[in-house]
């Protein structure tokens, strides 16, 4: 599920953390590898990435990208790079952080699956325990309606017995609902 006050945070640091470290870092610029100080940026980006949204971790990484440009490369304080080897460092500080992005998001995701799967799972047990303790036919059709309401959002659900005239909403075997 969407957060949007975390969202909102994660994208507020992806802009203001990036250039807070690289600001931070100039004093030891000179006596620390580029390669080492894009290295405390990734650091940043990633977690930006992982506790925020995708979208957080792309602007942490432009953003770290920058600053990491404009603080720690010659010519100080432009957005310019002149070095070679900085604009090798430079790159990868881009792509890393946008891969731990994409990555973030997809285990973000996963992980929400795999809460949503394990829940159904379980409901789904405790529907074959009630029918296993031998409860009536109504007690089991009861807690399966619960579930549907809870499931679906909807307003009610009843079982009818036999067919139905006319056309009513349907729960399909494949688990859509068909109308009319």
């Amino acid at each position: 599920m969407r957060n949007p006050l975390r969202d909102q945070i994660a994208l507020a640091t992806a802009l203001l953390a990036p250039p807070v470290v690289a600001l931070a870092l100039v004093p030891v610029r000179t006596h620390i590898s580029s390669a080492n100080l894009a290295l405390i940026l990734v650091v940043v980006v990633v977690a930006i990435a992982t506790l925020g949204s995708r979208t957080a971790g792309v602007v942490a990484a432009l953003s770290a990208a920058a600053w990491f440009d404009f603080f720690l490369t010659r010519p100080y304080q432009q957005f310019v790079i002149s070095d070679s080897d900085d604009v090798t460092t430079t790159l990868p500080l881009l792509a890393v952080g946008v891969a731990v992005s994409q990555l973030a998001a997809h285990a973000r995701r996963l992980k929400l699956v795999t809460v949503t799967d394990a829940a159904h799972l379980t409901r789904i047990h405790d529907t074959a325990s009630l029918v296993q303790s031998g409860a009536s036919p109504y007690s089991v059709v009861d807690q399966v309606c619960r579930q549907l309401v809870e499931i679906l959002g909807l307003q009610g659900c009843r079982f009818e017995h036999g067919t139905l005239l006319g056309r009513h909403p349907r729960l399909e075997q494949d688990g859509s609902v068909a109308v009319g």
